[in-house]
This record gives C-alpha cells, structure tokens and sequence, in this order.
C-alpha cells in the first residue's frame, strides 16, 4: 500500500508486559573470618552484577522485544522516516531515528515479511544502518557506531550509577521541528545535572521534532549524544561525555555472569549451539557460572530462550482494530483506506471540489465501520458499508 507523507493507518496488536528476575539464595551461610573472607572475595570476583538481573531480561527491554514480535501486516511505500512514524503510533513501539542515518530516503516494505523485527530490520538495512534495542526505545543507526552505542549502553546500565539513570526522565525533553542541536544538548545538560563543559563538544546542526516523556534517562541522554558523536560513561569517576570518535574502534565486548539456574533454562544443546555459532566469544567457568565476555547481540542471543514469548492472531479485515491517524484530503484519504482495507466506493473518483476536502482524524482501537463513520463526518459525505462495497453521499 502505497502511503502518502501525511497518512497512517496499520492494525493494533495487544501486548503486554512480562517481567522475569532471578532470585539468588544462600543456603549454610559461613560464619567464621576466613570462610566469610573467601565468600566475600568470589562475589567481588564474578563482578558487581553477578547476580543481579540481565540487562535482556528487565521488563522494560521484554516489553520493546514482545512488540517487536508481532506480525507485520502492511505494505510500506514512503520515507523511512515515515514509515517509523507509522509504526510507532500503531505498534507503540518508539523509534529514534540517528541523525546519521538518511530519514528522508524512500523505502518500499512488503507485506509478506513476518514479524515487526523483520520489517525494522529490513528497513535499518535501507537505509544502511542497524537495529539497537535500549530497553523501551529502539534505534537506527549506522552500521559503525551501532555495536558501540549498544555496548556503551550496556556498560552504563550494569554501572552504580545505572540504576538510578534507567528511571523515567523527571520532567519531558522536548523540541520543535528545526530547533538547533546546541539549544538540544543545553537541554540535556540541564536533565543530567552536568557541568556543561562538552558542550564546546557540540555542533551546530538542525534537528526534527522530537520528545522524550516515558523513556529513561540513561536512554534518552544516549540517543541525544550518539545523533552529537558523544557518549556518556557512567563508570568514569567524574562521569564523563566524550567524543564518541575516541572510543569507536575500542573492544564492544561486554560481560555478564550467568547462573547455573540460567544455563540449566537455557538448555546444554542451545548452549552448545550458540557456542558453535560464536566461537569468538569469551567464556570462563567458575563454581557452575559462566563469565561470557561478547557483544550485547550476542548476549541477546543466547538468552533470547529466557524472553517470554508473545502470541499474537493475524486479525482478520472484519474483526481489525485501528489505532492512528489520518490527515490529508478525503480523495487521498479514501484511498489509502481503499487499498487498505479491500473497499471500493462508489461514486468514484468523488467531484474534484470534494475530493479536496482536508480531513484530519484520530482513532483508538476503532472498527472499520468506526473510521469510515469519522471520515464521513470530517468530510461532510455519509458513507454506507456492504461488505467490501461502499457508497458515498455528499452532504453538501
């Protein structure tokens, strides 16, 4: 379906959140110095985040990988930028767009690919780029600072300070279409409490609108200063935004202890297997853990088992419910829900005086019936279903 710059319309899946911890428990605690000593020891030697909980597996990160999961439905004919607009309105699926990445290049999508991951990742490919997930947000970059911003990322979130950044930002960030980059990270610098000294960093440059409201902190900050060739590392002491040029060709290797109770899950054969299938990886056995030193798509594959699986149902036209928006004029709008929807109308094409009706509407889990009664009212015509047949009144 070809879709016009000003037009959206997709099927809304249902999802929901699932949540996974892993509980760690002490059994025969060692009373006397030295066995307390050599307990303490192990546990600073498997690392801060030894047991704590995978980076993969906190229900912010399930949640963006669940949606990800659902079927792709459309046929997509217009920008990327579009195309990812039209997707996260209907998907609930927020997308950041680097600002290296070339927004305004035409994409074709087909429908036959099989879920939304496929389709995202189709499209990143398009456009040269590639596919990060940062828990509730997920990002197309260029293909040489992609594995560095999902690295960085992982790094900051497993740091001390990881967990109080990864809270919802305190007040929104937000900018208008053509606001300047500097005004941007001025923005920023205020949110993070910074000293402000890499903003001698920053360039001039203009950016599309844009806004973060339920996204981290750690997310936001990470999108904003990747799109500014920066980075921020939470592990420095001070905390530190550097170029991100200075550390673009260091390892993206980052590492995690895996438990015997996870390794026991994920199965011997998928293990095997994902070792086969990455034997540059890094891994050190301790007391039945595993201390696996990889990129973060690494890591996501082999706890990917561990990820809550989502069912979705491919709705039918009939039973379909909407979620989006539709601006533009009646005559461009009927025919995108034309080809959409399998409908013809009639009479066809409308009077050129009333094909050019300006129309704009918003709907919420709504029924064809539903949008086609908004369209009618937004465009004074009475529109009247009969299976994939409609007729078209003017009303003046």
């Amino acid at each position: 379906m070809f879709l016009p710059n000003d037009l959206t319309l997709i099927a809304q899946p249902d999802v929901r959140n699932v949540s996974q911890q892993v509980v760690f428990k002490i059994k025969n605690l060692p009373t006397t110095c030295l066995t307390w000593f050599v307990f303490l020891f192990l546990i600073c030697s498997l690392g801060t985040h030894a047991y704590g909980q995978h980076p993969f597996l906190g229900k912010e990160f399930v949640s963006t990988y669940k949606r990800l999961q659902a079927p792709w439905l459309q046929e997509i004919n217009t920008s990327a930028e579009e195309a990812c607009r039209v997707v996260s309105s209907a998907y609930n699926v927020t997308i950041w767009i680097d600002m290296d990445v070339p927004r305004d290049r035409a994409v074709v999508i087909s429908k036959e690919i099989a879920t939304l991951a496929d389709m995202l990742t189709e499209l990143s490919k398009k456009l040269d780029s590639k596919l990060v997930i940062l828990d509730d947000l997920v990002v197309i970059a260029p293909f040489e600072k992609a594995d560095r911003i999902a690295s960085q990322y992982w790094r900051n979130k497993t740091s001390s300070p990881g967990n109080l950044w990864s809270k919802p930002v305190a007040a929104p960030m937000q900018w208008s279409a053509g606001a300047d980059s500097k005004t941007i990270a001025s923005q920023l610098s205020k949110a993070i409490k910074s000293e402000g000294e890499w903003m001698e960093l920053v360039e001039s440059d203009i950016w599309p609108a844009r806004q973060f409201t339920q996204e981290s902190l750690l997310t936001a900050a990470t999108c904003i200063l990747s799109s500014l060739q920066l980075e921020l590392d939470l592990s420095a002491k001070p905390i530190t935004i550097k170029r991100l040029a200075d550390g673009v060709s260091s390892s993206n290797r980052v590492e995690w202890t895996y438990t015997a109770d996870q390794l026991k899950r994920l199965g011997d054969e998928h293990c095997k297997s994902w070792k086969r299938e990455h034997p540059e990886v890094v891994i050190e056995t301790q007391n039945r853990t595993w201390l696996i030193s990889a990129t973060p798509a690494e890591h996501l594959k082999l706890v990917a088992p561990l990820i809550p699986k989502a069912t979705y149902a491919k709705p039918n036209s009939g039973s379909s419910v909407y979620q989006g928006e539709l601006r533009g004029t009646l005559g461009s709008v009927l025919e995108a829900v034309s080809k959409t929807m399998k409908l013809q109308f009639t009479p066809w094409p409308l009077p050129d005086a009333v094909a050019k009706r300006e129309i704009k509407i918003t709907y919420q889990r709504a029924t064809m019936d539903d949008i086609l009664a908004e369209i009618g009212k937004a465009g004074r015509v009475q529109i009247e279903r009969s299976g994939t047949q409609c007729t078209i009144k003017i009303l003046d």
